[in-house]
């Protein structure tokens, strides 16, 4: 009788040790969860248009179409989802309004004709722009 007990007794240590293990886990996986969101959130991410307008202030004499599959591509690269209906859609908008300032022409391709120079002396990293 006292053996059987024993073994019972083993085999409550045992069922605690493998609940205290798996409280453990879920401790640690629910800190990786929330290291997994914390790193998500602070990335910032930059706009599609934005990176539209940089793909087609860096690529000139091309295609509208031709500048909607590289801002794709470069959306993608900074952690967008690739939506080629959407890139065509805000490529367009972009050169209208590039066009609309000054910067850009299009009559089938889009030239490149102007750049953006900082006024207060705040200019990114590079070399300087000049002004006119």
């Amino acid at each position: 009788m006292e053996q059987i007990q024993k073994t019972a007794e083993q085999l409550m240590a045992e069922l605690e040790a493998i609940r205290a293990e798996q409280d453990r886990q879920r401790a640690r996986a629910k800190e990786l969860r929330e290291a997994l969101a914390a790193m998500k959130k602070a990335a910032p991410r930059i706009s599609r248009y934005a990176i539209t307008a940089q793909v087609v202030m860096a690529n000139s004499g091309k295609t509208v179409k031709e500048l909607a599959a590289l801002a794709d591509q470069a959306y993608v690269q900074a952690g967008g989802n690739a939506n080629t209906k959407e890139s065509e859609f805000t490529t367009g908008r972009v050169v209208s309004a590039l066009v609309g300032v000054g910067l850009v022409t299009s009559n089938g391709h889009v030239t490149v004709v102007g750049r953006v120079v900082p006024l207060d002396g705040n200019a990114p990293a590079g070399k300087p722009g000049k002004g006119k």
